[in-house]
């Protein structure tokens, strides 16, 4: 009963110990906000659910998630889901994004400085605490955030910046471009970015991203696979 009852303690120990030093490396490496990419594979409906992310929009029954991978795919679709943050997270201490990820197959065709064409094998949007009215179509007013968006590019090449062509507080950044078995890894620094764009500093609060992967304008087909998307302090 005694040999038990040490086992019991030991393992209740060893699993304290275990948490504690999870908890101790996320927050000596500056992660703010992290997304969940199990290792067992899990339907993609019980993950959204689990994490509070919202599926917005496509068709996303050939997503998978496990191994600690997100795997995206939009065949002549536009796919998206929302991340929104219990609280906003603050600009101040200033912030990055860290992203990892490798493009299997990107829109042939594509360009995102064209409305017609905006396309794109992977991208993240960073919404922020300033909302702009602006106009769908051209006429129906809604309150959009100011964005910034981190994409992968097709038509236009890594370095590339530029507005979106439907609203005036939407920013794209092409942090990446071509097709490859490579992972790429990004990191942004968001508080330089938002300031160069809209001026502010600090930025306001960061209330949540979007992930997205669509081919539906060019009617092909966008394949990514992700493996990190955290939000650090930047140091």
């Amino acid at each position: 009963m005694m040999g038990k009852k040490v086992v019991r303690c030991v393992f209740a120990l060893s699993l304290w110990l275990l948490l504690c030093h999870s908890a101790h490396s996320q927050e000596a490496s500056g992660v703010v906000w992290k997304i969940n990419l199990p290792t067992a594979q899990t339907p993609m409906a019980r993950w959204l659910s689990a994490n509070s992310y919202i599926h917005t929009k496509g068709d996303i029954s050939r997503w998978q998630v496990g191994d600690g991978v997100l795997y995206l795919e939009a065949v002549d679709d536009s796919c998206e889901i929302d991340v929104q943050f219990p609280a906003p997270i603050p600009m101040v201490p200033p912030k990055k994004m860290v992203m990892t990820y490798q493009v299997a197959s990107a829109p042939q065709g594509a360009d995102m400085r064209k409305a017609e064409l905006q396309d794109s094998a992977f991208r993240v949007y960073v919404g922020f605490d300033k909302l702009v009215k602006q106009y769908l179509f051209g006429f129906i007013p809604k309150q959009i955030p100011n964005s910034l968006v981190y994409a992968h590019g097709t038509g236009e090449r890594k370095g590339d910046e530029f507005q979106a062509p439907r609203f005036s507080n939407i920013f794209f950044h092409v942090v990446s471009d071509g097709t490859g078995k490579e992972w790429i890894t990004v990191e942004r620094d968001l508080g330089a970015d938002y300031q160069r764009h809209f001026g502010a500093a600090p930025p306001p609060p960061i209330i949540g991203l979007k992930i997205k992967i669509d081919s539906n304008n060019t009617h092909g087909a966008s394949r990514t696979r992700l493996k990190t998307l955290e939000i650090r302090e930047r140091h």
